[in-house]
């Protein structure tokens, strides 16, 4: 099965990061940033196997140099908080040849951003482990027939009914911003996602394969399954060492219940298909001129008991046993079952309950991702906020250039985790032990909805039960319509003689 992996990132100067530092990463090389005066240097990196620029037709030819596109990308960005570029990371489907791997990427880049005007930097990595992955470095602005830098969006000017500007009380002129291009619109991040998996799809089946990508969420889907929280660098590099984490162990609970509730699912399945088949079996006796049978037989509480238990001294495994006959008669008469309308009654609630489960795990899971991220973000902003505060305490302009030149990871990144707070939260105060009372709670909601689980599935296995009890009904009732359909048409054959003989 591919991996439906796809991640989206905005490279922000904010949060001490760099276009030119991203592209020397995926690509890995030595590239000289010239806005930080660095050497970023990731030579050593083995798993590249094919790095690639692809630019649109308006892009100076120098844009091909990697170090040139991405310094001229980063200059034309004045801001401390400046946006350098867009960053995707999509996992190639295995099944695909390796040797395909940079034509899948050149064609899905050339088609979803190339053509729209981006300049499109990727690197191919692979170490060999399973896991090939691209990196999609993309430019935020668009260029002019002359090779420069558009603007990212421009002022427009508000109007009255009749077309005149509308003057504020400061005296300045009411205006409001316009991007000059659609790139961050928040659906384009979906038609990305789609033309990914379109793409992928295509290559798949000209490769002879049956797989097929689909980056929808479950939900969407339609499949009952609870997604698993996102573990992130930290917990994923001590799982790989062996040292469980309680987003692991999470993670471990979800993926266990998930294959319990397909099981589940299935045999619900096989359930509704065994009736409808019991259910068309009977239908013969309206088409059948024959004097009907009594109907109390085609009664379903009926049927259930047509075939007499094996007694324990007598035990044969592939009929039910007495213990199996009474669980199958508790449940009958637990759920008022007397018709096949309340089999599929009692069914659906089965079902509805397991929607239950899927619906309420993924509210606690979301917000356990949510209170796992506030909580780092206030663990950066405790690490960085002495540094800040030496800032903060110098008078000296040059020398706070300086220290903020020294210490801008630092700083920016204290005021980044306070966005996240503030974003979340809706106030930059947080409550650390308020947190972690409410994650537990959610971890405890988890653990109760997964006891829910083994109910319905304790439910499941008693209509299992009553299943060997429909099987062999269904043989006996095939058995007696083959035999008045043999004796209806022999009483026909015997009236059409008589008619001849006449």
């Amino acid at each position: 099965m591919p991996c439906p992996h796809y991640d989206i990132r905005i490279v922000k100067r904010s949060a001490g990061q760099s276009a030119v530092a991203s592209a020397a990463y995926q690509s890995g090389e030595k590239l000289y940033c010239e806005y930080e005066m660095v050497m970023k240097d990731y030579s050593s990196k083995e798993e590249i196997v094919h790095t690639e620029i692809l630019l649109p037709d308006n892009a100076p030819t120098e844009y091909l140099d990697r170090q040139i596109l991405w310094n001229s990308a980063e200059s034309v960005e004045k801001q401390w908080n400046s946006q350098l570029a867009r960053r995707i990371v999509v996992a190639i489907p295995r099944e695909v040849p390796t040797e395909e791997y940079p034509q899948l990427i050149r064609d899905y880049c050339n088609e979803q951003f190339v053509s729209k005007g981006m300049c499109c930097d990727f690197a191919i990595h692979d170490k060999g482990d399973g896991n090939p992955h691209a990196h999609i470095l993309l430019t935020l602005r668009a260029i002019d027939e002359n090779g420069k830098w558009l603007p990212k969006s421009r002022k427009i000017y508000d109007t009255d009914k009749t077309g005149n500007r509308i003057k504020l009380k400061s005296g300045r002129w009411k205006s409001h911003k316009e991007n000059t291009v659609d790139w961050n619109d928040r659906g384009k991040a979906e038609v990305w996602r789609q033309g990914w998996a379109d793409k992928c799809n295509q290559y798949l089946e000209a490769n002879g394969r049956d797989e097929r990508l689909d980056l929808r969420s479950y939900k969407r889907q339609g499949i009952e399954k609870a997604p698993t929280i996102h573990m992130g660098a930290a917990a994923w590099n001590l799982e790989k060492k062996g040292v469980q984490t309680g987003v692991g162990d999470l993670n471990r609970k979800i993926h266990s219940v998930n294959i319990k509730w397909e099981k589940l699912a299935n045999e619900i399945a096989e359930m509704k298909e065994l009736l409808s088949s019991l259910e068309n079996q009977l239908s013969w006796q309206s088409t059948i001129e024959a004097q009907p049978v009594d109907p109390l037989i085609y009664n379903i509480a009926l049927v259930f008991k047509m075939e007499r238990p094996i007694e324990e001294d007598e035990q044969d495994l592939t009929k039910p046993s007495s213990a199996d006959y009474k669980q199958a008669q508790i449940f009958v008469l637990e759920h008022n079952i007397s018709s096949f309308d309340d089999m599929r009654h009692a069914i659906g609630g089965l079902e509805e309950s397991i929607n239950d489960i899927v619906n309420k795990t993924e509210k606690h899971k979301q917000r356990i991702s949510e209170i796992d991220e506030m909580m780092k973000a206030y663990e950066d902003y405790k690490k960085y906020d002495p540094v800040f505060r030496q800032y903060q305490s110098i008078r000296w302009k040059r020398q706070k250039e300086k220290f903020y030149t020294l210490n801008k990871a630092a700083i920016n990144g204290r005021s980044n985790a306070l966005a996240v707070i503030k974003q979340t939260l809706g106030t930059t105060r947080i409550d650390i032990k308020k947190l972690l009372h409410e994650k537990e709670q959610h971890i405890k909601s988890i653990k109760i909805l997964n006891k829910k689980y083994d109910s319905a599935h304790a439910k499941v296995e008693r209509l299992r039960r009553i299943r060997k009890y429909i099987e062999p009904a269904m043989t006996k009732i095939e058995i007696e319509r083959q035999s008045r359909q043999m004796k209806h048409q022999k009483q026909r054959t015997t009236y059409n003689k008589n008619d001849i003989a006449r």
